[in-house]
């Protein structure tokens, strides 16, 4: 028993209360002069407690960075009880989950990592991924019986969900096709959807996601500042990076299931519509070594996405960049 886990699961279950040391103590079968040590442990790791001699402690501040246990805390009161995987550096969660995958660790599980020293994105694109404001570098997972057909939607879908739990935790954003969370036309998060394929069959799926959490506008690179934004830049307020995460992280094990059970597909049309940041929009997108312009109108039922041109024709884009086409006025 971690003696550091079962005393925060104590805190995050109490909220803003104070817990009393004989509770603690009792939970653990450990005197008080005990409880103070581990207390004290937490005090040295970034955590802020209130004493209280008659009423014991009280979470005020936790660690402004990814905190391994304090995550698990989070994850158990959530009723997430699939395996977790944190590292404060690592090359890639995606690759470390590609790494576990081939160890045979069985599926589902999660990567989390307070930093990345090799991050991608789409094409093998170096991702930007330092440990700044308790950015989130999530991998996830799964072993799904689907054919590749689905694998398209699959990433719409999860997708969709972020910009849910997004909206939900009160930070407004919307999908940028494919694979962007976007606000204010900027980016917030990025996802890398990664599939092993065995003799045309699907082996696995791992789904990254990369978050900005409250990084400060001032440590976004110059390159970068016009591009991306961060949580708390666009809520103007610090959040929670372990709650966060560990939100995410159930939310999208939900958002599995219902890809999984074929639930989704009622969903699907209604949530793209409703967070679709392309809709309406002039863009020019990419067809290999072709550039289509038109009027994006939504996806299609592979999610595809649906372009209407100049001549009325409409053209659909599987895959390849979109950008906004220079004469598009917001």
């Amino acid at each position: 028993m971690d003696p550091l886990l079962v005393i925060l699961e104590h805190f995050v279950k109490a909220g803003n209360e104070f817990v009393s040391g004989s509770v603690l103590s009792e939970s653990l079968g450990v005197s008080r002069v005990s409880i103070k040590y581990n207390i004290d442990r937490l005090r040295e790791e970034g955590f802020v407690f209130e004493a209280s001699t008659n009423r014991g402690y009280r979470l005020d501040r936790e660690p402004d960075s990814l905190h391994d246990t304090l995550i698990r805390a989070y994850l158990k009161h959530a009723g997430v009880s699939q395996p977790f995987f944190f590292f404060p550096e690592i090359d890639s969660t995606n690759s470390e989950a590609e790494r576990l995958l081939a160890s045979g660790h069985a599926c589902p599980f999660a990567v989390l990592a307070r930093k990345q020293i090799a991050g991608r994105g789409r094409y093998g694109r170096y991702w930007v991924s330092e440990n700044h404001g308790g950015n989130i570098y999530l991998s996830m997972a799964f072993k799904p019986d689907m054919s590749l057909e689905r694998m398209q939607r699959f990433t719409l879908w999860m997708g969709l969900r972020v910009c849910d739990y997004f909206n939900r935790m009160k930070v407004p954003v919307k999908m940028k096709w494919p694979n962007d969370i976007v606000s204010d036309w900027k980016k917030v998060a990025g996802i890398l959807t990664e599939a092993r394929v065995e003799a045309d069959c699907l082996h696995h799926v791992v789904f990254g996601i990369g978050v900005n959490m409250n990084e400060n506008p001032a440590d976004i690179s110059s390159e970068l500042a016009s591009k991306a934004t961060s949580v708390s830049a666009i809520t103007n307020r610090k959040m929670s990076s372990n709650l966060f995460s560990a939100g995410l992280i159930k939310s999208l094990y939900a958002a599995y299931g219902a890809f999984v059970d074929g639930s989704y597909g009622l969903l699907l049309p209604s949530l793209w519509d409703k967070h679709d940041f392309l809709k309406g929009k002039t863009v020019t997108a990419e067809r290999g070594k072709t550039l289509i312009s038109g009027v994006v109108s939504g996806v299609d039922d592979n999610g595809n996405l649906l372009l209407v041109c100049a001549d009325g024709s409409m053209e659909k884009i599987n895959s390849g960049e979109v950008s906004l086409s220079k004469n598009y006025q917001p």
